[in-house]
């Protein structure tokens, strides 16, 4: 086998309703472009200094307490974080949620776009590219680079579906 995953094995785990193809998962998120903190712009005291601090989280969607996070970079439209991290236990068939943050010390820190990249996109030769975010306010096209590493169905798991309710392996984006 070349490693991959071939549509016939997939159709095989997801013919078995009750198991869940567990494997580790690498994720990288490397950077971003574009990004406008689209709340600060809105209110007239803080137009003029709409600085950002920017990170970014990733998730597993039905999953949110686990996460892979950068660190928040001072001042920077166009980061560049670099950063990669594992988790140890995905679910083959789950969507990974990407939010930007603008990290703010004098409150809650504020939304600058999330996008989902549904397993489909990355399950059999993996991801590398930009994804546009979303929720970022009118007219404003801001995008993050992440890259996933293709699903190694080596070191493969299952494990029975108990705890995950809902899973589709091929989520409509939003």
């Amino acid at each position: 086998g070349s490693g991959k995953v071939s549509v016939e094995e997939l159709a095989v785990f997801l013919a078995e309703p009750n198991q869940l193809i567990i494997v580790p998962l690498r994720v990288s998120i490397v950077g971003a472009r574009g990004l406008v903190n689209s709340t600060a712009a809105k209110n007239e005291y803080t137009a003029g200094r709409t600085r950002i601090d920017p990170y970014c989280i990733c998730e597993i969607q039905s999953r949110p307490g686990e996460k892979v996070a950068t660190k928040a970079l001072n001042s920077q439209k166009d980061p560049q974080w670099k950063h990669s991290g594992e988790f140890a236990e995905y679910a083959v068939g789950e969507s990974l949620l990407f939010s930007v943050w603008h990290r703010n010390l004098m409150s809650q820190d504020i939304l600058i776009g999330r996008v989902k990249l549904p397993c489909a996109m990355f399950l059999e030769n993996g991801f590398n590219s930009e994804l546009q975010l979303w929720e970022t306010g009118k007219g404003i096209k801001s995008y993050v680079k992440v890259k996933v590493d293709k699903l190694d169905m080596k070191g493969a798991a299952t494990r029975n579906k108990g705890k995950i309710s809902s899973l589709s392996a091929f989520e409509s984006i939003p």
